[in-house]
């Protein structure tokens, strides 16, 4: 439990968004679509889509987390990462890369999966109770991969046409670190 007149909330919030952006009309995956998705994709409003050329989602979590952490210095003691429904490898930690990538020692990297949308609810959910749970704790830093395009042309990977970094980050004030077109954070007490 926290002490009297510890509050846990978000401490700050950092985002990468892509400076490319392609047409949704010239993305080579709409030759993949039956003529009903090619109808959604026409109707849906969306006439351009960001994308980050080259550049894995845990590579820009991992961006994520150092810049934020590069402007809200602190360790946090864990890590939980929001699952995405096309990891960037099959067999392996997409954390355990994240926290390796961003140079995060000595911090416990676990994964929140199978959720979909709610993962980041959970996530935030979780992260507090932990920070509740045990008072040494003083951050917990919250990533997540939602959907966005890697590059154009980019063959799907796991069946997933989709990729991007979402990086929610909690500690006992959270802060939260963001990659791709939403981001990440760290809650702080």
């Amino acid at each position: 439990m926290t002490t009297a007149g510890e509050d846990i909330g978000i401490g700050a919030i950092h985002c990468l968004l892509p400076e490319e952006r392609v047409a949704v009309e010239d993305l080579p995956e709409l030759a993949r679509l039956t003529e009903e998705e090619l109808r959604f994709a026409g109707q849906a409003g969306i006439k351009s889509v960001g994308v980050f050329p080259d550049t894995e989602p845990t590579e820009l979590a991992a961006r994520a987390c150092r810049e934020l952490l590069a402007a809200h210095p602190g360790d946090p003691d864990l890590m939980l990462h929001i699952g995405s429904r096309a990891p960037d490898v099959l067999i392996g930690s997409d954390a355990g890369k994240i926290a390796h990538l961003a140079g995060l020692t000595g911090i416990f990297p676990f994964t929140v999966d199978g959720l979909g949308c709610a993962g980041s609810s959970a996530a935030w959910a979780l992260g507090r109770d932990l920070l509740n749970g045990d008072p040494s704790r003083r951050s917990v830093l919250l990533t997540r991969q939602p959907a966005h395009r890697r590059r154009p042309g980019a063959p799907p990977r796991h069946g997933d046409r989709r990729r991007g970094v979402r990086h929610d980050a909690g500690a006992r004030r959270p802060a939260a670190a963001q990659g791709a077109p939403h981001g990440g954070g760290q809650l702080l007490p």
